[in-house]
C-alpha cells in the first residue's frame, strides 16, 4: 500500500487525473482482471472521468476518494520522500493515500463476499462536478449502507460536517464618470461590502459548529452605455456578476439568505439583476451514528474543519456516510504535506473492522 501511495504521488493531478485513473485502472486489472467491472463516468465532451470500480450493480459498501489536488507548491511535491514514519509529497495525505487504502480494500471485500463500488473522482478540491455526476447518474438506483470516503481526519471518524452553497449573483448600480464617483454606485465595491456584511450575519448564528465563511470565487464587471456593455477607465463601472461559495457552519437557509440579501440590497439602493442557487447543503449531523461506530474509533461529535461532498451521496443517495482516517489533515495542501505511515495501515484495519460488520 505504501508504495502505490508513493506511485500516486509521482501524477500531477491538479489540472487532469486521466493518468492517474489510467494507472489505478491497470494495477487493479493486472490484480483480478475481468473479475471486477470497470466503468468510466464522464461530463460532456471532457476527457475527464470518474472511475467505478466494482463487483455489483448494488453495492452494500462505496468507498471512495478523490484524485484531483490544488496546485504544487514545488515541483519536488510531486516527487515522494519517505522520512522516518512521515511519507512527503503533494496530496500524500489529502488524498492519495486514501486512494491506495480503497484500492487495496478491494482484496478483502473480495474475500468476504462484500458487495462494493470504489469511486475514483474527479474535481473534488474545485466544483464537485464529477461528484455532482455521480449521484445524478445513481440517485435511486442504489441505496448503499454505507459510504466511506477516506480523507485525513486525525485518525478519528467523522460523522459531522460543515454545509456548503454555491450561488452565482448580478447586481446593478450607478455608473457616472469617476471624477464625480461620489454621484455613483460602484458594483465592484458594493459586491465585495455585500460579501464581509454577509458573512459577519451568517457568524451570528455560529453556536459550537465551525466558524461560517464566505469566498468570492470569481467577478466581472462592465458599464452600460448607449445599449452596449463596455470597459472605460474612468467610469464607474455599474454591473458586478459573481460567483462565491458558503461554508455553512449552522443551519442558515436559503431562505434566510434571500431575505438578507433583499434587505441588504434595499438599503443600499443596489439593484438585484439574477441569481442563481448551484447547490445549497446544510452542515450534515450524523450525531445518531456515535454509538454505532464508537467501538470502532474516536467519533468526531463536532463538525469538521471542511465541508465534504459525500454529503452529496448522503443527500442524494443515503446510507451511513463517515470519513476515515489518514493524519495529519492540517498539513494537507502545505508545502510540508506528509502522510503518517503507521495511519495508512490503521485506517485500512478500522475500515476492514466496519465494513465486515456491515
Amino acid at each position: 500500500m505504501l508504495n502505490l501511495t508513493m506511485k500516486l504521488i509521482g501524477f500531477n493531478t491538479t489540472q487532469n487525473e486521466n493518468a492517474a485513473m489510467q494507472y489505478i485502472e491497470q494495477y487493479v486489472k493486472e490484480q483480478y482482471g475481468d473479475v471486477l467491472i470497470y466503468e468510466h463516468q464522464a461530463i460532456g465532451d471532457t476527457d475527464r472521468y470518474n472511475l467505478i470500480i466494482k463487483n455489483t450493480d448494488q453495492p452494500d459498501i462505496i468507498l471512495a476518494g478523490h484524485v484531483d489536488t490544488v496546485p504544487e507548491l514545488s515541483k519536488e511535491q510531486f516527487i515522494p520522500k519517505i522520512e522516518g514514519n512521515k511519507l512527503y509529497g503533494r496530496w500524500a495525505v489529502d488524498m492519495k493515500a486514501g486512494v491506495a487504502i480503497n484500492i487495496q480494500l478491494i482484496d478483502f471485500m473480495i474475500k468476504n463476499n462484500i458487495q462494493f463500488r470504489v469511486l475514483c473522482y474527479a474535481d473534488e478540491e474545485y466544483n464537485f462536478l464529477w461528484m455532482k455526476k455521480f449521484v445524478e447518474t445513481y440517485e435511486g438506483k442504489i441505496a448503499p449502507k454505507l459510504t466511506i470516503v477516506t480523507e485525513p481526519t486525525n485518525t478519528k471518524i467523522f460523522t459531522w460536517f460543515r454545509g456548503i452553497a454555491a450561488i452565482n449573483l448580478e447586481i446593478k448600480g450607478k455608473s457616472v464618470h469617476s471624477a464625480r464617483k461620489h454621484l455613483g454606485i460602484n458594483a465592484i465595491e458594493e459586491y465585495v461590502h455585500f460579501m464581509d456584511a454577509l458573512e459577519k450575519f451568517m457568524q451570528t448564528k455560529d453556536k459550537q459548529w465551525y466558524q461560517s465563511l464566505t469566498n468570492l470565487a470569481g467577478m466581472s464587471w462592465w458599464i452600460y452605455k448607449d445599449g452596449k456593455i463596455i470597459r472605460q477607465d474612468n467610469i464607474v463601472p455599474c454591473v458586478a456578476k459573481g460567483k462565491f461559495s458558503l461554508r455553512l457552519g449552522n443551519d442558515f437557509t436559503y431562505q434566510e439568505f434571500e431575505i438578507f440579501m433583499n434587505y441588504y440590497f434595499a438599503t443600499q439602493w443596489i439593484e438585484l439583476i439574477e441569481i442563481q442557487k448551484e447547490i445549497w447543503y446544510n452542515p450534515l449531523i450524523q450525531s445518531w451514528l456515535t454509538e454505532k461506530y464508537e467501538k470502532y474509533g474516536i467519533v468526531e461529535n463536532g463538525a469538521t474543519f471542511g465541508y465534504s461532498d459525500i454529503q452529496l451521496i448522503k443527500e442524494t443517495i443515503g446510507g451511513d456516510c463517515l470519513l476515515i482516517w489518514p493524519w495529519p489533515r492540517q498539513l494537507a495542501h502545505q508545502a510540508e504535506e506528509y502522510v503518517d505511515i503507521d495511519s495508512i495501515e490503521k485506517a485500512k484495519s478500522i475500515i476492514q473492522s466496519i465494513i465486515k460488520d456491515i
